[in-house]
């Protein structure tokens, strides 16, 4: 699952996928400082709004590369 948040407020793109690591169905979907917009609606937003991530069907992939150099908090159970 992918979120993204803007002041504890949906806000962007949210992305879920499968157990065969396909996008769900309905996904992606957008927001707007909580509220559900549709693709046609976000995309205008994006060029006066620097907080929104833009869309980038690579993105719907879900193995993600990160950076080099980049390790994230891990937590062992």
């Amino acid at each position: 699952m992918e979120s993204h948040f803007l002041n504890d407020i949906e806000h962007g793109i949210s992305r879920r996928w499968n157990a065969q690591d396909k996008l769900r169905r309905g996904y992606p979907q957008y927001y707007i400082m909580g509220k559900p917009v549709n693709k046609r609606q976000y995309e205008p937003r994006l060029r006066n709004d620097p907080t929104l991530p833009p869309f980038k069907a690579s993105d719907n992939d879900p193995l993600v590369w990160l950076p080099k150099g980049f390790l994230p908090n891990l937590v062992s159970r």
